[in-house]
């Protein structure tokens, strides 16, 4: 798949929103705060964001299978093998 394909940066979006997601929960879990009020959200987000960066940057090292995991969860869509 290339990088310039929709389906190349709908795969993008989705596993870096994934990414960033999964890091602000992680983050938020190892706070060990008791209450909303007592997160860190700076670092929150801070944490979060790089771990989405990092994930749009891996997709550009192997850019044939970013698209494919939206494709192949959508009910109806096959996904070739190529």
């Amino acid at each position: 798949m290339s990088i310039s394909t929709k389906a190349f940066w709908k795969g993008v979006a989705e596993r870096s929103a994934k990414t960033f997601v999964q890091a602000a929960i992680a983050a938020i879990i190892a706070t060990g705060a008791t209450g909303i009020h007592e997160i860190e959200w700076i670092s929150v987000l801070s944490i979060a964001g790089l771990a989405a960066l990092i994930s749009v940057g891996t997709s550009f090292t192997l850019p044939k299978h970013v698209g494919e995991a939206s494709d192949a969860q959508e009910p109806g869509r096959h996904v070739e093998e190529s």
